[in-house]
């Protein structure tokens, strides 16, 4: 296997956490044939490039959501331009992030999430986002979920520092410091009016937020009730619009618990595509598996069983 490893991760601690499981022997039997400890895209690119003319297919990540997201565009971009590569890479995880959302249920009770088992690989659907923004057009994948309203606002937030007292509180603890962005958020909610084309049907909502997704946990504490299988073809939409106060606590609270109430302000559907431009025209917060970028609007589709992972 080739391991992938955001230096950053865990407050700079991501490389004595992948030494010392190499020293305990703790890869579940699987040989490291390469390390990567740049954060260079194009280097890493060409890294990869390298490991497959050499025969290594396996590439884990070692980070958190976002290093995982990484690493699949790299991956696809690959696959993209060298064809013979498509069904032999593999892609795996070393979850030493905050949220960890892509290992959600857990297989180890701690830190380091292992998801480097080839017994465990499947070929799963990889959600692709397109977005516009000042007039130029963007492209990521995801393995994970994308959002825009609260989540993005939360994840900007989380990422940024921009609170004078997230610092301090992330010091203290990582789930501490998520959930109170995500109540800061609340508190802070605006509405975003918004035009959707959701597989042909047109929508006019004005939206708190809006969450398209293949995996249902995210936020680091948060879940749906539902997602799609990792090989369905689909994508599943949940959207809250036009909603109190209250009504937004009431949801979020269910989120705790991995329920998303039915009602006339809450969207549930599985879909194949998805459009949303903002009526106003002035940027939103995209996130995408943790990342967020500015986007006026947005496009979404799904590759059916693109990739190789390992689950």
């Amino acid at each position: 296997m080739n391991l992938y490893v955001n230096l950053h991760s865990n407050y700079g601690k991501s490389e004595s956490l992948i030494r010392e499981i190499i020293e305990n022997g703790g890869l579940e039997g699987e040989r490291i044939e390469s390390i990567f400890w740049e954060n260079n895209i194009v280097s890493a690119k060409r890294w990869c490039l390298q490991q497959l003319e050499e025969g290594h297919y396996l590439f884990v990540a070692v980070g958190g959501d976002g290093t995982l997201n990484c690493l699949l565009n790299i991956l696809m971009s690959i696959g993209e331009e060298y064809p013979e590569y498509c069904d032999l890479i593999e892609m795996g995880a070393i979850g030493v992030g905050s949220s960890n959302d892509a290992h959600k249920p857990f297989l180890q009770r701690k830190r380091p999430y292992l998801r480097v088992n080839r017994n465990r690989l499947k070929k799963i659907d990889i959600g692709q986002v397109e977005w516009e923004y000042s007039g130029q057009r963007f492209q990521r994948y995801f393995l994970l979920n994308t959002s825009i309203g609260i989540t993005s606002q939360a994840n900007h937030l989380f990422n940024s520092n921009e609170l004078w007292w997230l610092p301090l509180l992330k010091k203290i603890s990582t789930g501490l410091a998520i959930h109170a962005v995500a109540l800061y958020s609340l508190f802070k909610n605006k509405t975003y009016k918004v035009d959707l084309e959701i597989d042909g049907a047109r929508h006019c909502w004005a939206i708190n937020n809006l969450a398209v997704l293949k995996r249902k946990h995210f936020g680091g504490g948060f879940k749906f009730d539902q997602e799609p299988d990792l090989d369905d073809g689909d994508l599943m939409v949940k959207a809250n619009f036009d909603l109190s106060m209250m009504g937004l606590f009431k949801t979020a609270l269910g989120l705790t618990k991995g329920y998303f109430p039915r009602s006339e302000s809450n969207f549930s559907q599985r879909v194949k595509r998805l459009h949303i431009v903002h009526r106003d025209n002035t940027p939103l917060n995209l996130e995408v598996d943790g990342e967020v970028f500015p986007a006026t609007q947005v496009w979404w589709n799904i590759h059916s069983k693109a990739m190789s992972v390992i689950c």
